[in-house]
């Protein structure tokens, strides 16, 4: 679906066909809104960031290293030129860091094997800092995913899913909204309803799939 054909259908189910609750703009908005979530709660777009890490140098803004992401999926690597290998580097939260290391921001440089981040705070930070070893270019690899390109024209197509799965979602989104905006709460939460429902079933097909990989990429190695 084009922009064009999201906006018509949300109107639509909107009960107005012309512009005279909403404007034609205000539901571009909201399809810019919807693209953002649903990139962010499906984990569309997916991303593999490199970087280039500084000795003795923990904290890097986000928007710095990783162009246009919209959240970070977890899958971080750094790499140790004595043996030449890439070592995974797991999350830890904040809170979490401040019990298990009180003393942490004093920390010696070593290898790398936690890290924090803040979107909200454009903040990214190895535990312990790197050393010598585990710096330089492109010495950290990142998964994450990318924020969705704006729809500029009424022919562009929401930058979601290859398949268009998604596209009804982004209008369940729309319509909620535009209920919301005129206080029809009931009407606004069937429509958030459906769409969490579809992002839900989005993910439990996607996840069944890898499963069914798998399963027989096991069986043909039996």
């Amino acid at each position: 679906m084009t922009r064009a054909d999201i906006r018509q259908r949300s109107r639509k189910k909107l009960g107005e066909t012309t512009g005279v609750f909403w404007t034609d703009a205000e539901i571009n908005g909201w399809m810019e809104d919807a693209q953002k979530d649903i990139v962010w709660r499906a984990k569309l777009k997916k991303t593999q960031g490199m970087f280039t890490t500084l000795a003795n140098t923990a904290r890097y803004a986000v928007s710095a290293i990783l162009p246009n992401c919209l959240r970070i999926l977890g899958k971080v690597w750094i790499y140790d030129s004595i043996d030449a290998k890439w070592h995974k580097v797991d999350y830890i939260s904040e809170e979490s860091l401040n019990v298990q290391y009180p003393d942490w921001p004093n920390t010696s440089a070593s290898q790398p094997f936690l890290y924090i981040e803040d979107m909200d705070e454009d903040m990214f930070e190895f535990y312990p800092k790197p050393y010598a070893v585990c710096a330089g270019t492109n010495y950290a690899r990142v998964d994450y995913c990318s924020k969705p390109t704006v729809m500029s024209s009424d022919s562009s197509i929401p930058d979601l899913d290859l398949a268009g799965l998604l596209h009804p979602a982004v209008i369940d989104w729309v319509v909620a909204t535009g209920f919301e905006s005129r206080g029809y709460g009931d009407l606004a939460n069937d429509h958030w309803s459906k769409y969490f429902d579809k992002i839900k079933a989005y993910l439990i097909e996607k996840t069944n799939k890898e499963d069914e990989e798998i399963v027989m990429q096991n069986y043909r190695n039996v």
